[in-house]
């Protein structure tokens, strides 16, 4: 069953998303951004791996 929770709420576990862009938010518990029509992963940063490199 799916359920709608308010603007700005996770829908996959409800917690407030705090904001990336206008209308976009990231959950930090379930590692995702979303908006009112798509869920998308949101990438682990690589920038330590870049600094160990010459």
């Amino acid at each position: 069953m799916f359920v709608v929770f308010e603007k700005g709420r996770c829908p996959v576990c409800g917690d407030f998303g705090q904001e990336l862009e206008k209308e976009r938010f990231h959950c930090s518990k379930c590692m995702i951004a979303f908006d009112e029509f798509c869920i998308s992963d949101i990438p682990q940063s690589t920038e330590f791996v870049d600094k160990d490199w010459n």
